[in-house]
C-alpha cells in the first residue's frame, strides 16, 4: 500500500483532492461570471476566492454523506417472524424494542414466548445476538440485546457492542 506523507496531520490526498475540487469550481466560476463581470482580472479574483472557500466545504459534505450512507439501517417495528428468521439482521428490530419499551413489565416467559430463546441467560439476565450492526462506523464486534429483571418482571433494555 502506497504511503502518502502528512501535513498539518492530514493526509496528503486530502490536498490532492480538494485542489480538484478547487480546480473544478475555479474554472466553473469564472466561466458562469463571463458575462455579468467585464474584467478579467476581476472575475479570476473572485473565481479563487469563491472556490477557496467552496472546495473544503464540499469535500466535508462528501465525506459526511459516505459515513452517513455507511452508518445507516433500516429500523423496523418489531416482528416476530422477521426477527427470528434473520438472526444477523436482528438489530433492525431492537430500537423499536428498545424505545417503544415493548419489553419493559414482562416475565421471563413472555419475553422468550416474544423473542424466541436467548442467547445467553445468567445472572438474571437474557442477551440476544443482535448481529454487526452499521449503527457504529468500522465497529468489528457484535450487538446485544439484554433485558434486565427486577422482581421477574423487565425492568431495564438496553443494546450494546461487546
Amino acid at each position: 500500500m502506497l504511503h502518502l506523507p502528512q501535513v498539518f496531520g492530514i493526509s496528503l490526498e486530502v490536498y490532492l483532492i480538494i485542489g480538484v475540487l478547487f480546480a473544478v469550481h475555479y474554472f466553473a466560476i469564472r466561466w458562469l461570471l463571463r458575462k455579468r463581470v467585464a474584467e478579467p482580472g476581476k472575475r479570476k479574483l473572485i473565481a479563487a476566492v469563491v472556490s477557496l472557500v467552496a472546495a473544503p466545504v464540499v469535500y466535508i459534505g462528501i465525506a459526511l454523506l459516505v459515513i452517513l450512507s455507511m452508518t445507516w439501517y433500516p429500523k423496523r417495528d418489531f416482528d416476530r417472524a422477521g426477527w427470528l428468521a434473520d438472526t444477523e439482521h436482528r438489530y433492525e428490530y431492537a430500537d423499536d424494542l428498545v424505545d417503544e419499551q415493548r419489553l419493559i413489565g414482562l416475565s421471563r416467559a413472555e419475553v422468550v414466548a416474544m423473542l424466541g430463546e436467548p442467547t445467553l441467560d445468567q445472572n438474571g439476565q437474557l442477551t440476544y445476538y443482535l448481529g454487526f450492526s452499521p449503527r457504529h462506523l468500522m465497529s468489528i464486534d457484535p450487538d446485544w440485546l439484554a433485558i434486565e429483571f427486577t422482581d421477574a418482571r423487565v425492568s431495564r433494555v438496553h443494546v450494546y457492542t461487546s
